[in-house]
């Protein structure tokens, strides 16, 4: 009877334990500015690198700016419940000429798939059970009365 009950107590005391596991938020810190640093897609077994910098911009309105190699797309981007990230519609990018297939890659997964989020100091790292993107931070993005002219 003792060990039917120490038993059961056990099930019940491991069952709160599992169900209690909660995701740590993520900050994304608006008016910051992110690289890219690749691409995994797990299935396939490969990580992609840009052969140059792709910057992602979040902003404090909710608002995303992603410059590819050549292109630049902007749009909405949503923290969602459990860190997901979400683009509320599709992104207006433009089409000057022709970025790298990576560039593609990334637009089709940040509109095709959901995407969640987990940080670790200014790592961010957004994936599902098949693609993994890893940003890091790069800079503040200066308000337009601090930026520098240019002439």
């Amino acid at each position: 009877m003792k060990v039917f009950l120490y038993s059961s107590l056990l099930g019940v005391l491991l069952s709160m334990t599992s169900c209690s596991k909660k995701i740590a938020p993520i900050t994304m810190p608006a008016e910051k500015t992110y690289t890219i640093s690749y691409l995994e897609d797990k299935i396939a077994g490969t990580r992609l690198s840009p052969k140059s910098p792709y910057e992602w911009s979040f902003f404090a309105d909710k608002r995303i700016s992603l410059r590819f190699d050549i292109n630049t797309c902007n749009g909405k981007y949503e923290l969602g419940p459990n860190n997901s990230l979400d683009f509320s519609a599709p992104m207006a990018c433009t089409k000057a000429c022709c970025d790298e297939a990576l560039a593609t890659k990334i637009l089709d997964v940040l509109h095709t798939q959901k995407l969640t989020g987990r940080q670790d100091g200014t790592l961010y790292y957004f994936e599902n059970e098949r693609y993994q993107f890893l940003l890091n931070y790069k800079s503040d993005i200066l308000p337009e009365k601090e930026k520098p002219v240019t002439k």
